[in-house]
């Protein structure tokens, strides 16, 4: 056990019991990302929040939600307004809690996140992953946050490695199992393995269907290798947990030729216009 980790589990509790009651509730969202449940989500973490103001986890993960649920163009009102309360929330909760590996990696993902045009944002977030796996270099979670922004960042090559160590370090929990396998497929699309990458983004679906990213891969993948039947059927799931055409998934891939063969997959899949990269 890491010196950081003793520190934190001797320390006193004082938090609200149920402010701490509603963060694990929005906590138990993380394995259906459909847009019902993260609004569910972000309104226990309200709640959590308004109770306990200093619970680091429940300040840290509200902006997470905020930033994920503006990623698919769900946000409540304004998304200007959700992303920069999701920038203030993420910058306290670090305040509040500088050693907590678990907040740093989070808050790190909501900086690679809403830093898309911001590369100074985006390595920000780098650097507290970074600090994250220092702090505990056993944490699952963080070694999958690390293979997520290595497989959508300039240089893909360790991605699949990092979330490979992710799954060893937490072999039975489900809770991230959807996401890490998703990326691992991303991985190895990336790495032009188009077989594996089907197979384990199919296995995410199967662990969680509400993640939108496996689906819109998927129709790329199988626009490539020529599987229209298939290609048709992914299109409408995305379709269905995003409610909008899969056509206008972001380009996430920051390398300029994985975004040329993931946005002609889905053109040759969907016979529609797709935007160029």
């Amino acid at each position: 056990i890491l010196e950081s980790e003793i520190r934190r589990a001797s320390r006193p509790s004082a938090h609200d019991a149920g402010a701490y009651d509603l963060y694990l509730r929005a906590r138990g969202v993380w394995r259906n990302l459909e847009r019902p449940a993260v609004d569910e989500a972000v309104s226990y973490l309200r709640r959590a929040v308004a109770l306990d103001p200093t619970l680091a986890r429940a300040v840290n993960l509200l902006g997470w939600f905020l930033m994920f649920r503006g990623q698919w163009g769900w946000s409540e009102g304004a998304l200007a307004t959700e992303r920069s309360e999701a920038l203030q929330l993420t910058h306290r909760a670090v305040n509040l809690d500088h050693e907590d590996a678990e907040i740093l990696a989070l808050a790190g993902d909501v900086l690679f996140g809403l830093g898309a045009q911001d590369p100074e944002m985006r390595a920000t977030g780098e650097s507290l992953v970074s600090r994250a796996l220092e702090l505990n270099p056993g944490s699952s979670l963080a070694w999958y946050i690390a293979g997520a922004h290595a497989v959508l960042g300039p240089h893909p090559e360790p991605a699949a490695e990092m979330l490979e160590t992710s799954i060893r370090l937490d072999p039975l929990s489900t809770t991230f199992r959807p996401y890490q396998l998703c990326f691992l497929g991303a991985a190895r699309f990336c790495e032009g393995r188009l077989e594996e990458a089907v197979t384990l983004l199919t296995q995410s679906l199967q662990f969680g269907a509400g993640y939108p990213f496996a689906s819109a891969l998927l129709v790329s993948i199988y626009g490539i290798l020529g599987r229209s039947g298939p290609a048709r059927v992914a299109a409408a799931r995305y379709e269905a947990v995003t409610g909008a055409a899969v056509e206008t998934f972001p380009h996430l891939f920051a390398v300029p030729e994985l975004r040329r063969r993931f946005v002609d997959g889905i053109r040759t899949a969907t016979g529609r216009t797709v935007p160029d990269v």
